[in-house]
């Protein structure tokens, strides 16, 4: 046997979600040292071609039934796949990247995974006002802080469905809106619904659940840094653009490179925000035909700078391809519209040279960084909710975060006080 099957046999922690109000159960989680066995443009448990290949055996339960190369429809030659799941809640198609294509392969079907799960929550759920859970003694979210929908109807005695999770940072469990945890799309919403924002922001898979968190929280703090980045105006955006010639780590130049030999102009920005965790945003256009030509943007945050740039690189080249293939569910004629924005004028922001490598850390350790870094910036709740399925044991959570921005390419956000508080400060 060898010493990773060995460390994946004493990580197992059976196939059963932990419920919010297993106190001792999230403890004993977040103590457990689960180390990176996989670092090559990505931070893993198992090298992607195991994690395929624990996986695979499920794909068909789940619905999905078609992994498809779509590369090769593009010049860039970023790999980039769609994951076909036609009986869908939601989106019918998920897309992945990667530097290779086994890596794009995994990071479709772990979005079509994660999305599955938020389609088919099986956590017990509760019927109530707050002001009900309220005198029950039940501890609710900090519903204020909560993203909101335009016209939302929530009131303290609206009834609506709550699920309940638990707050890494209080260490206790607490009770949530159920419409901020779920992903299903279906025409008859559940209870209570229309209040708050219902994305895939935070929803996320792995190979154990410390490793999902570790993702679903990085999703969520990424999101925040690109709406406040939005909400700066464009003087604030022009000054973020980062210097190309100063990358230096290879696997970013050559990112960078391939976009450029195909005729693509790829513009970075420095999105990152008071939490500290590096993002980036990616643009890519037509070079000399940005004004009649989309232009595609891509995110990524991540400890480490490089990652982060390779995820907003290989991103952007994603939703290139999203276009081109065609095949999304959620795309309209107003997607193929012409919508070009010039690039930067100038980029003097200059791209780390210092080299940040915390792959030697354990997830539970990243975990516990990201929840430090949010308690010094006033956030005081960061509510897990394991939504693993005893049916296929693979570990999918999702992570909400109270007081942090939503993604504000949602047409249903309204900014929130982050947002608006850093929208005054730079005006």
């Amino acid at each position: 046997m060898s010493r990773l099957e060995q460390d994946l046999q004493q990580l197992e922690r059976g196939t059963e979600p932990l419920s919010g109000g297993d106190v001792a159960g999230w403890t004993d989680l977040l103590t457990t040292k689960v180390e990176k066995h996989f670092a090559s443009g990505t931070q893993r448990m198992r090298a992607p071609e195991e994690t395929l290949a624990a996986v695979r055996p499920h794909l068909g339960a789940m619905g999905i039934t078609r992994i498809a190369n779509i590369t090769g429809l593009d010049r860039i030659g970023l790999p980039v796949v769609l994951v076909c799941r036609p009986n869908s809640r939601s989106l019918s198609t998920s897309v992945g990247k990667g530097l290779d294509l086994v890596n794009a392969s995994v990071s479709g079907v772990m979005e079509s995974i994660e999305l599955h799960h938020g389609e088919h929550v099986m956590q017990p759920l509760l019927l109530a006002s707050a002001a009900d859970l309220l005198a029950s003694g039940r501890r609710t979210v900090d519903v204020s802080r909560l993203p909101r929908v335009r016209n939302g109807r929530y009131h303290s005695n609206l009834p609506l469905l709550w699920v309940e999770g638990f707050d890494l940072l209080g260490r206790q469990p607490v009770w949530l809106p159920f419409e901020t945890v779920h992903a299903s799309a279906l025409s008859e919403a559940p209870t209570g619904s229309g209040c708050f924002t219902a994305t895939s922001n935070g929803l996320a898979s792995g190979n154990h659940l410390l490793e999902a968190m570790v993702h679903a929280m990085l999703e969520v703090i990424e999101r925040d840094a690109a709406s406040l980045w939005s909400a700066g105006g464009a003087a604030h955006r022009a000054d973020t653009a980062v210097d190309l010639d100063s990358i230096a780590d290879p696997a970013c130049r050559d990112v960078i490179n391939r976009c450029r030999a195909a005729g693509i102009l790829p513009t970075v920005h420095d999105i990152g925000s008071d939490i500290g965790v590096p993002a980036y945003l990616c643009e890519i256009r037509e070079a000399g035909h940005w004004q009649t030509t989309p232009v595609f943007s891509g995110l990524g945050c991540h400890f480490e700078p490089r990652i982060a740039l390779l995820r907003a690189v290989t991103e952007a080249a994603q939703s290139r391809l999203v276009l081109i293939a065609g095949s999304r569910d959620d795309l309209s004629r107003r997607d193929y519209a012409a919508t070009g924005h010039p690039p930067p004028d100038r980029a003097n922001r200059p791209f780390p040279r210092e080299v940040v490598d915390v792959s030697r850390r354990t997830f539970n350790e990243d975990v516990a960084d990201l929840a430090a870094r949010l308690q010094r910036i006033g956030i005081d709740e960061a509510i897990a909710i394991d939504l693993t399925s005893t049916r296929y044991g693979i570990p999918v959570v999702r992570m909400v975060i109270p007081g942090l921005e939503g993604p504000d390419d949602d047409p249903e956000y309204v900014p929130g006080s982050r947002a608006l508080a850093f929208r005054e400060c730079l005006s």
